[in-house]
């Protein structure tokens, strides 16, 4: 198995109530990797829900091995490419 763990902050210009519709976004386009691609066991993004944490969001994910969390950056670079 393959844990992969990303920290992110958002911009400090952002209000709360945009943190979390951010946050809310990068779920809901994030969690579907699992169905979309093979080996990946868990997504979970998490927003911060901590008043002593120093990251906003944090995305979680694990893979059966090395090779599918390559395919998912291969995967979601495409994705990036055709939808920026």
């Amino acid at each position: 198995m393959v844990k992969h763990i990303v920290l992110w902050n958002f911009v400090a210009e952002l209000s709360d109530a945009e943190k979390t519709a951010a946050g809310n976004k990068m779920k809901e386009l994030l969690e579907p990797i699992k169905e979309l691609v093979p080996g990946t066991v868990e997504i979970q993004v998490i927003s911060n829900q901590l008043s002593s944490s120093n990251r906003d969001i944090a995305l979680v994910s694990t893979f059966e091995t090395w090779r599918h969390w390559q395919l998912t950056r291969i995967i979601l670079l495409m994705w990036r490419q055709e939808n920026m």
